[in-house]
């Protein structure tokens, strides 16, 4: 959030395999255990819409797997995994472009009103949410 609106990439901050990373872990929060109340993190949600729909279903395929102890998995379970990882490092590499300097209006209504209630974001206290956003015009 804070670097909203600069030219700027997760390469900038993370490295590959940090970021490979958070999503693999993403990937594996529900297939856990079936009762994980947990959505996919914020990760899943920066893949894009048709990679998001991808780890929910590798979810379950990995859930039903630890439930019968496979000792090996699909091929297609491990395709699909595969282009969920492609998809994490296209996005990685992607650099953010924008002229503008802060969030767009548009932008500031879905976060305040879809993802803070859907909770796509986490933060100790709620509050702490939409100071983000307001700290930014400090």
């Amino acid at each position: 959030m804070a670097r909203f609106g600069r030219k700027e990439g997760l390469h900038h901050w993370l490295t590959l395999e940090s970021w490979l990373g958070m999503v693999v872990d993403a990937i594996f929060v529900k297939a856990k255990s079936k009762t994980e109340e947990e959505e996919a993190t914020i990760a899943v949600s920066m893949l894009g819409k048709r990679a998001k729909k991808l780890v929910g279903n590798i979810q379950s395929q990995y859930l039903a797997a630890l439930e019968v102890q496979a000792v090996s998995i699909s091929f297609d379970l491990v395709s699909k995994t595969a282009r969920v990882l492609i998809a994490a490092t296209h996005r990685y590499n992607r650099v953010v472009k924008s002229d503008e300097e802060g969030p767009a209006p548009a932008w500031l209504q879905r976060y305040l009103s879809t993802e803070v209630v859907t909770e796509v974001y986490k933060a100790w206290d709620r509050k702490d949410l939409v100071w983000a956003v307001y700290s930014y015009f400090l």
